[in-house]
């Protein structure tokens, strides 16, 4: 996770509920966050293409570190694609005001959670 985000630090706030500030907040984070992630993807995506290129001179020589570091660039790209995709789904949680709520158990997610990851969908028991 980058640490450069647009919040400065913690959010603190006494009330049970997120406040509407709060909630921009998160917004704000769930669009720096995917903008991030898309930049990264689209950077692997590139590289990738570029290594398809050369692909079929690389199969002739490559030994098995190749194939590997292409295999973990592939893994890498599909987790992204993953956090895209939860960072949307969270994005639509705030539009529909479900946003902070555990999916499983129908309980508000502490803020401490949503601060660390804003695209939580559900917390672990005793959390």
């Amino acid at each position: 996770m980058n640490l450069n985000h647009p919040l400065p630090g913690p959010i603190h706030s006494s009330d049970a509920h997120l406040s509407e500030l709060l909630l921009e907040r998160f917004r704000a984070r769930l669009s720096f966050e995917r903008r991030q992630a898309e930049n990264e993807r689209r950077t692997l995506s590139e590289e990738r293409c570029q290594r398809l290129g050369i692909q079929s001179i690389l199969d002739e020589v490559a030994g098995p570190g190749i194939l590997m570091e292409r295999s973990n660039a592939d893994v890498r790209f599909d987790l992204l694609r993953k956090k895209i995709k939860d960072i949307e789904d969270a994005i639509f949680r705030l539009e529909i005001g479900e946003y902070g709520i555990c999916q499983r158990t129908g309980r508000p997610i502490p803020r401490h959670v949503l601060e660390a990851c804003p695209w939580t969908r559900a917390v672990a028991q005793g959390t």
